[in-house]
């Protein structure tokens, strides 16, 4: 399948999303368990610990950051908690699912270079944030229009089944991970011994060098 960006519109986060708030949990307040609790990070689909304090956002949802990280984005399968540098995107479309949401993520990461550590992304502006989408058309090729006007004030419609065919096309398989806490082997440190970092390395000094030192290469 091919994508033909030409033909594709702009949509607004807002007509797209229900954006909702994380809650801050700083590492004190949390507790040892099973939960996901997503951090403003951009690794590891934004999981940055695993918690027992109950979820606060559901999942088949999208995570955004809008600090930390500024702007990156994972789909969430399953249900987590996130911190308060971390937005929770609920999709409009009821058939919503992470084939859609996957192709999404990828469009809403084009949108991260405008954002940094000190310009954040504001709850505000990231529902006025439009993204580029393909759009349904009617059986006669001709660009289908809503009336409703529910996703677009000009009543274009993302056409979501053709994201789902897009990224079932790419024959993809999904990254599966046994790095849980429960899955993780026992430490017996009691036969561990101390050990000098001048035996097990060769430490070498650096130096400093100004601006006016730098040679063009």
């Amino acid at each position: 399948m091919n994508l033909d960006v030409e033909n594709w519109k702009r949509f607004k986060l807002k007509y797209l999303f229900d954006i909702k708030k994380g809650k801050r949990l700083t590492a004190d307040e949390q507790t040892e368990g099973n939960n996901i609790y997503i951090g403003a990070i951009d690794a590891n689909n934004g999981i940055a610990n695993f918690i027992g304090q109950a979820p606060i956002h559901k999942g088949n949802t999208i995570s955004l950051s809008y600090n930390g990280s500024v702007g990156e984005a994972f789909y969430q399968e399953n249900d987590y908690w996130a911190t308060d540098d971390v937005n929770a995107l609920y999709s409009r479309y009821d058939d919503f699912n992470k084939y859609i949401g996957f192709f999404i993520v990828s469009m809403l990461r084009q949108e991260k270079y405008k954002f940094s550590y000190g310009r954040k992304w504001k709850l505000e502006s990231m529902k006025d944030t439009e993204i580029s989408l393909p759009i349904k058309h009617n059986p006669n090729g001709s660009i289908f229009r809503d009336k409703s006007k529910t996703y677009s004030k000009c009543g274009y419609v993302p056409d979501f089944e053709f994201m789902e065919n897009y990224i079932k096309s790419l024959h993809y398989k999904p990254l599966t991970t046994k790095n849980r806490p429960e899955n993780a082997l026992p430490l017996n440190i009691e036969k561990w011994g101390e050990f000098r970092l001048g035996d097990v390395f060769e430490c070498s000094g650096t130096f400093s060098l100004v601006k006016s030192d730098l040679d063009e290469a």
